[in-house]
């Protein structure tokens, strides 16, 4: 999906560290690579490894299930969150009343409202879903 987007083939983990290297003038090993993107972590804090795996599941299973499974693995707001807008930015929409419930959630709206008040945010339910990429 990478690789389309950017006009490239991209097969497997080492073509994607060959293309990192080249962009970022690095020279790293897929297994440094790994390393880094195991280990990484968001401007938001979120682990780089468990929001891929958070795409993964919203691709794989659905919204609801997915949203289930993350509080059911304890997955924090903010990395769900992060889940469902890289979904978005790959073209795997999320509905957002589905993954509140999976959440444990009766609305969308009430998980915003609890993302407001954990993180000190003030998202209305329409910007959130904005941010959401929904």
């Amino acid at each position: 999906m990478v690789g389309n987007a950017w006009g490239m083939d991209i097969n497997n983990f080492n073509d994607l560290t060959n293309c990192a290297n080249n962009i970022y003038s690095l020279n790293m090993t897929p297994e440094q690579y790994q390393k880094g993107f195991e280990t990484g972590v968001l401007e938001t804090g979120s682990n780089i490894a468990d929001v891929v795996k958070g795409v993964d599941l919203i691709s794989e299973m659905g919204s609801f299930d997915a949203a289930s499974i993350a509080a059911q693995l304890g997955t924090d707001l903010q990395t769900v969150a992060d889940s469902i807008a890289e979904a978005a930015s790959a073209g795997i929409l999320t509905d957002l009343e589905a993954a509140a419930a999976g959440l444990g959630y009766a609305s969308f709206a009430d998980a915003v409202a609890a993302y407001n008040a954990q993180y000190g945010t003030s998202y209305t339910v329409e910007e959130a879903a904005k941010a959401l990429g929904n």
